[in-house]
């Protein structure tokens, strides 16, 4: 689902919005060369063990618990994560995750590292198996200073470098808005991602307010009310955004 490193790495810093993150810092190699890596950095609530045990690791956790319109635990944000897969979208450019996270609640650090091979191999699939905590220290209140998740994409399977400027760009015209509405900010290669986006020409569409001949062809509104599969574009070309109710 997450072939692009766009698409993989916007799915990661959706879930440090949803952690309350207040700042996300993305590293780029500058060649796609053996042993490059992609980082993505964030300052948010972290999790502790339990957490990394009970929900990372359950795929197709609800951090929504059901509930529609559910907001973040500190910020009031709105939740922007629905089925539970974006935390593995990293797997769609690379081999290996590494997960490196301080709970803002309890001072724990833990390390865990997932490689796609092992979980995709068959004796796992069919008898379950452990994953790695390479590292893991705490509870400290010391710690509890340092909290926020740092995911270190390692074996990538990118053809080539991404170019940090237009990468950058991209990343704009998806959480402009956010960093806009929140403290929230995202810099690429420590640089602010640019601030003057041509996101205004963005057209917003609330997939629910459609008539029915309206719908743009493979359009399918989820039970959350979020708008699937549609192609669209505003009357000047702009892309149209979908949005829940």
């Amino acid at each position: 689902m997450y072939q692009s490193p766009v698409a993989a790495i916007a799915e990661l810093i959706s879930n440090s919005w949803d952690a309350d993150a207040e700042r996300v810092e993305v590293t780029l190699p500058s060649k796609a060369e053996h042993g490059a890596v992609i980082i993505i950095k964030d300052d948010g609530n972290g999790m502790a063990f339990d957490d990394c045990q009970n929900k990372y690791l359950n795929v197709g956790y609800d951090c929504r618990d059901g509930v529609a319109t559910a907001k973040s635990a500190k910020k009031n944000r709105p939740v922007l994560g629905r089925k539970g897969i974006g935390k593995f979208a990293g797997f769609g450019i690379a081999q290996r995750m590494v997960v490196d996270t301080i709970s803002n609640k309890t001072g724990e650090r833990t390390v865990f590292d997932l490689g796609l091979a092992e979980l995709r191999g068959s004796n796992y699939i069919e008898q379950g198996g452990d994953i790695p905590v390479t590292e893991y220290s705490g509870p400290t209140e010391d710690l509890k200073k340092m909290k926020g998740t740092t995911i270190t994409l390692h074996e990538l399977s990118l053809q080539r470098a991404q170019n940090a400027g237009v990468f950058a760009r991209s990343m704009s015209r998806r959480f402009l808005p956010a960093q806009r509405a929140d403290d929230f900010r995202i810099l690429v290669n420590g640089v602010p991602i640019p601030e003057d986006s041509d996101i205004e020409k963005a057209e917003f569409v609330f997939p629910k307010d459609y008539e029915e001949s309206q719908k743009p062809t493979g359009l399918v509104i989820d039970e959350d009310g979020w708008g699937n599969g549609g192609r669209w574009q505003g009357e000047d070309g702009s892309l149209a955004v979908s949005l829940p109710p």
